[in-house]
C-alpha cells in the first residue's frame, strides 16, 4: 500500500477505533461519480469531484454502472445507476447535498469556485455513505441532507467575483495540502500578476493523498517548482515564481525591508506560523486544518489594533507536549525541534537512531513534515507511539478554496476589510457565518507585546 493510502487508513484507523489494515479495507472501494455530459457546468462539478474523491478511496468510476461499488455522487440533471444514490445540486442560492436535492441541470452561470466547494462537501458527504454512516463527525444526518447558502461561501455581495484581482509582492509560505489547495482554487477566480511559491522541502509519497496537483512523478523533486509547473498551464494571466527556500532565508536575500506586502500561509505548524509573524507582513491570509475536524481562517493587516497570526496561534499545552513527543521520538532535544527544520547535526542524529533515514535526504526538511511521513512509513517506534495525523485530501482543499476566496473578496471589496479576522467552519457541515468573529490581541503575545516588534511596525506600514 503506498504512502498516500497508508495516510488515509491511518487517519480513519484513529476514528473509527480499528487497525489500519481494517481501516485500508474499508477505504480499499469504488465509488460511482455520474453526470450528464449535457450539462456544463455539471460536468465541472463531477471533475472536481471525482479528483477529491479520488485521492481518498481507491477508486472512481465515472457515467457507468459498477455493482462492486459503494456509494454513487449523482450530479444536477444526471440519472442515478442506484437506488441510494447521493445527489449533489447548486441553485443560484444554495448547495444541496442528499436530502431534497432535485433533479435539474446547473446553471452555467455558477461560479466555477462555488462548484469546487460544493466538490469538497460533497466528497465528505459521499465518504460518509461509503463507510455506512461509520464516520461519527459533527454534521447533519445523511438521510436529511447537506444544505450550503452560497452567500456563506462568497458574501452577499457577489459583484467582486467580476473584477479580475491583481497580485503584486505576494507570497505564499508552504506548497503542500492547503497551498495546493490554494493555487487549485485560484484557478476558478480572475486573478492576474504574479504569485511567489516558497517551500524548502520536496515533494514525498505520502503527500498524494492530499496535495491535489501532485503525482508520483513528483516525488523526491521541490513541492514549490512542480506546483508551479503543474498549475502554470491553467492560470496564463499570474505568473507562478517557485522558490526552494524558507520565507525566512528568502527575506534576508530582499534589498528592501517593505518587501512582504502579502503573505499567504499555508504552512502546517502553529510555530511557523508565530515565526512567520516575526518577519513583520502588511498584511496577512491563513487558513490551517485541525485535523478533519475544522478549518480556520485568519486575516489581519498591519497596523492593526486586533489579533496577529501570533496571537491566533500563541504557544499551548497541547503544542509543547506534541513538540516533546517528536523530539523525544526523533532522538532530538525540544529546542531543537523548536527551530523548526532538520540541520545537518540533527539529521545526524535522527539517521543514528533510525539508520534506514539517510540524513543528506532530510536535512532541510521541516520537523512537522518529515514527522508525518515518517509516521506513515510506520517505521518511528518509542514514546507512546502517538501518530501525526493528516487530514483528507478534501479538508485541505476547501481550506485552500476559502483562503483564495478570501484573498480575492477583500482585494475586490477593501471596504470590507475589517469585517471579521477570525473563523472556524467545519467541512462536514454547513458554514456558519455568525462564528466569524474580531478577535482582540493577547496581551502576552509574542510578536503584539514586543515593543521593538510594534516599533519595526510603525516604521515599516505607519500607525
Amino acid at each position: 500500500m503506498s504512502e498516500a493510502r497508508t495516510e488515509n487508513a491511518r487517519t480513519l484507523a484513529s476514528l473509527l477505533k480499528l487497525s489500519v489494515e481494517e481501516a485500508a479495507e474499508l477505504l480499499d472501494v469504488a465509488i460511482i461519480v455520474t453526470s450528464d455530459p449535457a450539462d456544463v457546468a455539471g460536468q465541472v462539478l463531477a471533475d472536481f469531484a471525482a479528483t477529491l474523491i479520488g485521492r481518498t478511496v481507491s477508486s472512481v468510476v465515472r457515467n457507468e454502472a459498477d455493482a462492486s461499488a459503494v456509494a454513487e455522487l449523482v450530479v444536477g440533471e444526471a440519472r442515478a445507476t442506484r437506488t441510494n444514490a447521493i445527489r449533489l445540486q447548486v441553485t443560484a442560492n444554495e448547495i444541496v447535498i442528499g436530502g431534497e436535492a432535485v433533479t435539474s441541470k446547473i446553471a452555467e452561470s455558477t461560479p466555477g469556485v462555488v462548484l469546487l466547494v460544493a466538490a469538497c462537501y460533497a466528497t465528505g458527504v459521499i465518504l460518509r455513505s461509503a463507510l455506512g454512516g461509520r464516520l461519527l463527525v459533527s454534521a447533519p444526518a445523511l438521510e436529511n441532507g447537506l444544505l450550503i447558502p452560497i452567500s456563506a461561501v462568497i458574501g452577499n455581495d457577489r459583484s467582486w467575483l467580476d473584477q479580475e484581482v491583481t497580485l503584486s509582492d505576494a507570497y505564499l509560505a508552504g506548497a503542500g495540502a492547503v497551498g495546493n489547495g490554494f493555487v487549485y482554487a485560484l484557478t476558478t477566480l480572475r486573478v492576474r500578476g504574479v504569485l511567489v511559491l516558497l517551500d524548502s522541502d520536496t515533494v514525498s509519497d505520502g503527500n498524494l493523498n492530499r496535495c491535489v496537483w501532485f503525482a508520483e512523478s513528483d516525488i523526491d523533486y521541490p513541492k514549490a517548482t512542480r506546483l508551479a509547473q503543474r498549475a502554470a498551464a491553467r492560470l496564463t494571466a499570474l505568473t507562478l515564481v517557485p522558490e526552494i527556500s524558507t520565507l525566512q532565508d528568502f527575506g534576508k536575500r530582499q534589498p528592501n525591508d517593505r518587501w512582504l506586502k502579502t503573505l499567504i500561509v499555508a504552512v502546517d505548524s502553529r510555530r511557523t506560523r508565530r515565526m512567520l509573524q516575526h518577519e513583520i507582513p502588511q498584511e496577512v491570509f491563513d487558513a490551517s486544518t485541525t485535523g478533519i475536524a475544522e478549518i480556520v481562517l485568519h486575516h489581519h493587516r498591519q497596523h492593526t489594533e486586533h489579533a496577529c497570526m501570533a496571537c491566533i496561534y500563541s504557544e499551548t499545552a497541547d503544542e509543547l507536549s506534541r513538540e516533546k513527543h517528536m523530539a523525544d521520538t526523533l532522538g532530538i532535544t525540544l529546542d531543537e525541534v523548536q527551530d523548526h527544520f532538520v540541520t545537518a547535526s540533527t539529521a545526524a542524529k535522527i539517521h543514528e537512531k533510525y539508520p534506514h533515514v539517510a540524513a543528506s535526504a532530510i536535512e532541510g526538511q521541516a520537523y512537522d513534515s518529515l514527522f508525518k511521513a515518517l509516521c506513515s512509513q510506520g517505521t518511528l517506534v518509542g514514546g507512546d507511539h502517538q501518530q501525526v495525523l493528516a487530514p483528507f485530501g478534501f479538508v485541505s482543499v476547501l481550506a485552500g478554496t476559502f483562503l483564495a476566496i478570501e484573498v480575492c473578496r477583500r482585494a475586490a471589496h477593501t471596504e470590507q476589510a475589517t469585517d471579521w479576522n477570525y473563523w472556524r467552519l467545519s467541512p462536514w457541515s454547513p458554514a456558519v457565518v455568525e462564528l466569524r468573529q474580531i478577535r482582540s490581541k493577547l496581551a502576552t503575545c509574542e510578536f503584539c507585546a514586543n515593543a521593538s516588534m510594534q516599533k519595526a511596525v510603525r516604521m515599516l506600514w505607519g500607525s
